[in-house]
């Protein structure tokens, strides 16, 4: 074998290693993408699932009898005091939530200064990740939801 042959081999040994490294870490982002991705809806769901559990207290005949709309902030405190955890099997991960429950008008703005225009409630949902073992977190942001509670009345429900 001369020395323009094994030149020629090198050559090709480092181009296709190259190719290896540069394909393995795009299969790497990708995979990333997708975790995130999947973490972000299951947060998703774990904030939407609180919102879901004040509006079906709301709507409970029990409850409406005692003024549920006013209780929206003692049912948001009991979150609050107790957190949220829900956890994902299959992916190891545990979610943590933080809620808070603000007086707010029409259009969910909490600047008025009278109470008068204040007649609702802004429930605002944080969840984000903490990965178990202490690692990295695959979920990038904090998923934050929202919802605004208008006051109502249930007639011969």
């Amino acid at each position: 074998m001369t020395y323009l042959e094994m030149f020629i081999v090198v050559l090709a040994a480092i181009l296709f290693s190259t190719t290896a490294v540069i394909q393995q870490q795009a299969m790497a982002r990708a995979a990333d993408l997708v975790s995130n991705a999947s973490h972000t809806i299951q947060a998703t769901q774990v904030a939407l699932e609180l919102l879901d559990s004040i509006d079906a207290k709301l709507f409970a005949p029990s409850l409406n009898d005692l003024g549920g709309f006013d209780k929206i902030a003692n049912y948001v405190q009991d979150y609050q005091n107790n957190g949220f955890p829900q956890t994902l099997e299959f992916y190891g991960a545990r979610y943590q939530m933080e809620a808070t429950a603000v007086k707010c008008n029409e259009f969910g703005d909490t600047s008025a200064t009278e109470e008068v225009d204040k007649p609702n409630w802004l429930v605002t949902v944080r969840v984000w990740e903490e990965p178990a073992g202490g690692g990295a977190s695959l979920q990038k942001h904090s998923i934050v939801q929202s919802r605004i509670y208008t006051q109502y009345k249930l007639d011969d429900f």
